[in-house]
Parts: structure tokens; sequence; C-alpha cells
């Protein structure tokens, strides 16, 4: 009896593991398609709200004519930021291969260490050095992606610490969201609750910082360029 049940339970897990895989089949393809369309959206609604004018919850869909440059921008990112991330890679499969030719797991665990902490630098960095090109592409619908991504990446070359430490507060209210989330993990419909309103306000409030970064870079960029163009001018 309890055979059959160990069965039926099984066959249970399964149906159940397989329902779970169809969901994820059919949502991984939409969030690819959606995520970054809706991405410039928002970031376009949010420099409509730092530069105070007038904005809608519908302003979210005002750049559908984007929606294929978006998910182009987003592979490209991707692209990019694995690039960066190659020379920490080479470091733990080098590391993992040396370690089997000698045989010596602590050599196998410090070279996974130093590669995950140098891949995680380098992702970041990239994110930092590229991450305005969403937020370009919203301001600047007519340009093409990769356009976007080498603004991004030619302002940022030298601002990239000045974004990372506007992102540290938010980093730290999300930490605070957690501790707080699991205080309050004895209600679970109110941990819910207030799990998804901190995270929608930290969201909101993090995307228009970063979109008054974008307007500060990008007046720095437009007068740097005039005086480029006086200049040449003169000359």
């Amino acid at each position: 009896m309890s055979e059959r049940n160990a069965a039926v339970m099984f066959e249970n897990f399964l149906s159940g593991l397989s329902q779970s895989a169809r969901v994820l089949w059919i949502l991984a393809p939409l969030s690819f398609l959606l995520l970054p369309f809706l991405t410039i959206g928002w970031s376009y609604f949010s420099l409509r709200m730092v530069r105070g004018m007038s904005c809608q919850v519908t302003d979210v869909f005002a750049r559908v004519n984007c929606f294929f440059k978006a998910i182009l921008l987003q592979i490209l990112l991707f692209l990019v930021i694995l690039l960066w991330s190659l020379p920490g890679l080479a470091i733990m499969w080098g590391g993992a291969l040396l370690a089997m030719w000698q045989k010596n797991v602590n050599m196998l665990s410090i070279f996974y260490f130093i590669g995950m902490v140098v891949t995680t630098v380098m992702m970041i960095r990239a994110y930092l050095r590229y991450g305005l090109s969403s937020i370009r592409m919203a301001d600047h619908p007519e340009e093409k992606p990769l356009q976007c991504l080498k603004w991004s990446g030619r302002v940022m070359k030298k601002m990239g610490m000045g974004l990372f430490m506007l992102l540290i507060p938010f980093l730290i209210f999300t930490l605070l969201g957690d501790l707080l989330t699991s205080l309050l993990s004895g209600v679970f419909v109110l941990a819910i609750v207030v799990s998804l309103a901190l995270s929608l306000f930290i969201s909101c409030y993090m995307r228009a910082v970063i979109c008054r970064f974008y307007d500060v870079m990008r007046e720095m960029d437009e007068k740097i360029q005039r005086q480029q163009k006086e200049n040449a001018a003169a000359t």
C-alpha cells in the first residue's frame, strides 16, 4: 500500500513539474519579447516625470515603434556584458582544468572564488557603462540600438563609479525591505503585500534617479559636442 502511495505521489510530482515546465515555456518567450519594450516605455515615462512634463500610465506604451529595436538592444547588451565577463570565466575554467590536472581540490576552490569575484565585478562594470542605452533609446527612438549602446559607453567611460554610488542606497533599501518581509513572514498575505509595495516603490524611485542621472550626462555631452564644433569652426 505504501509503495502504491509513493508511486502516486511521484506521478503527481511529475505531473506538477510538467505543468510548471509548460508555464515556463510560455512565460520565457513572453518575457524575452515584452520586458525590453516595457523597459524602454518605463524609461520614457520616468524621463517625462523627472523633466516635470505631464505623464500618464499609457506613456509606458508610447514607444511601441521601438519594439524590435528594444529586443535587439537587449541582445547586444547581453553580448557586451558576456564579453566583459570572459576574463573571470577564463579564470574559473582555467583554474578548474589546472586543479583537475594537479588533482588539487583546494586549488579548484581558490580559482573558482577568484573567477566568481572577477566575473561579478566585470559584469557590474559593463552594466554601469552601457546601462544608459535603454534610456537613450527611450529619449531618442530614432537612433539604432548600436548607436544607443555606443553613446552610453562613451559618456559613461569615466562615470561608472558615480552611477554606482547613486545605486548603493537602493541596494541598502532592498536589503532592509527583505529583512522586513522576513520579519512579517508569519503573516503571509501581509508579507507579500509589503514586499510588492516596497519593490514597486524602490524600482520606480531608482529608475527616476537613473533617468535624472542620464539627463545630467546628456547635458554634459551636448555641451562638449557644441564646444568641439565651435573649436572646429574657429580653426
